[in-house]
């Protein structure tokens, strides 16, 4: 490790392939020990995240846990893991093949490459680049533990159904901007950019198209449904997931103002100090770039998914903008 406040992340890679797996192994097994363990002091913080390179596996972050609760984790992991025929896990998989759409999570077809092992123990260091520093980064740790909870919700209302997910991640992705300074009229030009990084995921410029078009479509049907004044205005959203989000996310956002008052608060990837307003305004619009597409990956949203959420919440912000006007 290179910094003595970080000594002591631990992070168990659990080896299993297809979204329904992930979930039913987070939600439903390891995520109650977590929490419970973390009630009792025995983590001081945890978060997760989805990876598909090596083999499709979740990696559950856990920062100081005792011998005890690693322990335990690690051996409720591999019990269910090792109970699981791989046809199994294989079947979860073959499912989303010949339905491709966007609301189609389909896994890496990379070979699992962990010796037959289904749960590896190794070190974990921290982004500190990416997210502002050393100084600043319990800040986005705090909101990583947060937003491992708020998917574990959303997942759990969501099951086998990710269309339903729509509208609360289209939704986090917009309130996550917002609360960290895009202003609304910036928010439709915020989310083309993400749109566009996400884009060389897509395989083909008519695939590009079909998910253009939808996005439109589907924001259009959302515009109905959703409250733009509570996501981006002083109004409080209804759903109280999606209020309990903007609070920890405007909380998030005045702690990192504070650093940067202070001067502690660092460009991400540049490491150099974020002085000025633009500067500071960079390193907030990157540190949210971050946070929305972590809260993406912890829904189990692919990359190319990713893209066609981003054309959704696009359209929508330009949508709220032209009825405004």
């Amino acid at each position: 490790m290179t910094n003595v406040r970080y000594d002591g992340w631990k992070a168990l890679h659990l080896f299993c392939r297809g979204t329904k797996l992930q979930e039913h192994v987070l939600v439903e097994k390891l995520l109650i020990i977590v929490m419970r363990m973390h009630e009792k002091g025995e983590i001081l913080s945890w978060f997760y995240t989805r990876y598909s390179g090596g083999g499709a596996h979740l990696r559950l972050r856990l920062f100081r846990p005792t011998e005890t609760a690693m322990r335990r984790i690690r051996s409720a992991g591999e019990r269910f893991l090792k109970s699981m025929p791989l046809m199994v896990q294989e079947h979860d998989e073959e499912e989303w093949k010949d339905n491709v759409t966007p609301f189609s999570v389909r896994e890496a077809s990379a070979a699992l490459e962990y010796d037959l092992a289904p749960v590896v123990e190794l070190e974990y260091e921290p982004e500190f680049a990416r997210y502002g520093g050393v100084t600043a980064m319990p800040i986005s740790e705090r909101l990583f533990q947060r937003s491992s909870e708020t998917a574990a919700i959303i997942i759990s209302r969501s099951v086998n159904s990710r269309s339903r997910r729509m509208v609360p991640a289209v939704s986090m992705m917009v309130i996550t901007a917002a609360r960290f300074g895009v202003t609304r009229d910036e928010l439709s030009s915020f989310f083309a950019a993400y749109a566009d990084y996400w884009s060389v995921f897509l395989n083909t410029k008519e695939g590009k198209m079909r998910y253009d078009l939808q996005a439109m479509d589907e924001a259009r049907t959302l515009a109905g449904r959703i409250s733009m004044s509570s996501l981006v205005g002083s109004d409080v959203p209804q759903d109280e997931v999606l209020e309990a989000w903007s609070i920890m996310v405007g909380e998030a956002h005045s702690r990192l103002e504070d650093l940067a008052m202070m001067g502690k608060l660092l460009v991400p990837y540049t490491g150099q100090p974020a002085k000025t307003a633009e500067d500071q305004l960079e390193a907030m619009r990157s540190i949210a770039w971050s946070h929305i597409h972590m809260m993406n990956n912890r829904l189990g949203m692919t990359p190319a998914y990713e893209y066609y959420l981003a054309r959704v919440a696009q359209r929508l912000c330009e949508l709220s903008i032209a009825v405004v006007e």
